[in-house]
């Protein structure tokens, strides 16, 4: 199985406009109409970031924990409970 999966990336002018705006804010500076700009940023890199989740569980195997694991039985011996 590959590693890889289909991988959206945020342009790189808006990463960096939107940490400008950022740091713009982070200082108090920024003007409502940036403001505006850097929610729409904030939501369109949040909606990238959930498509990337969804396609890296698409792909991802559903029991790797058993991959290379070893079954192992346990044997007990139940005794009566004392009061």
């Amino acid at each position: 199985m590959s590693n890889s999966f289909p991988t959206q990336l945020f342009e790189a002018e808006k990463q960096q406009l939107m940490d400008r705006l950022l740091e713009e804010n982070r200082n108090g500076i920024i003007s409502p109409a940036d403001l505006q700009v850097l929610q729409g940023l904030v939501e369109e890199a949040e909606k990238l970031m959930m498509e990337n989740a969804k396609n890296l569980a698409a792909t991802a195997d559903p029991q790797p924990a058993t991959i290379g694991a070893t079954p192992v039985t346990i044997w007990i011996k139940p005794t009566a409970a004392s009061k």
